[in-house]
């Protein structure tokens, strides 16, 4: 199963995003290996 994020899961990405934007300089950042990290088409 490869769930996408909904509109919530989204805004909280684009929130964290921000704020470490701001704070922290990461040398590497991990994510699962699944496509729901990556932005996809909206489908009606």
């Amino acid at each position: 199963m490869d769930p996408q994020l909904n509109e919530t899961g989204r805004q909280q990405a684009v929130v964290v995003a921000r704020r470490l934007s701001g704070e922290a300089k990461p040398a590497a950042v991990y994510t699962p290996p699944t496509s729901s990290v990556l932005p996809r088409p909206h489908k009606p």
